[in-house]
């Protein structure tokens, strides 16, 4: 019976189980963002996915306009991007994440 398990193992066929991930996004607020996202992350090791991708500018909000200019903005996505760093220690998932 064990036989039979691992050959329903996608992973032992060279398939890999890969997530494309939508958070909720609040412009410029990058600690909502980066919550957003690690609640994403959880759920898509909890699948099983061995990957996840997440939108281009998914930590900052996508219509930023001018405020990609300023430094509050990049400090804020730097901080969200550690944040997320620092969830993926426990998410068992290769995370792929956007910011400017």
């Amino acid at each position: 019976m064990t036989q039979g398990k691992a050959f329903l193992n996608l992973y032992n066929h060279n398939f890999a189980r890969v997530a494309a991930a939508i958070p909720r996004v609040r412009v410029a607020n990058t600690t909502f963002n980066a919550e957003q996202t690690i609640s994403l992350m959880e759920e898509a090791g909890e699948r099983k996915a061995l990957l996840v991708a997440f939108p281009e500018l998914g930590l900052s909000g996508y219509s930023c306009d001018d405020l990609f200019h300023q430094q509050a903005l990049l400090d804020g996505c730097r901080d969200a991007l550690e944040t997320v760093l620092e969830a993926s220690q426990r998410i068992p998932v290769i995370t792929v994440v956007g910011l400017p």
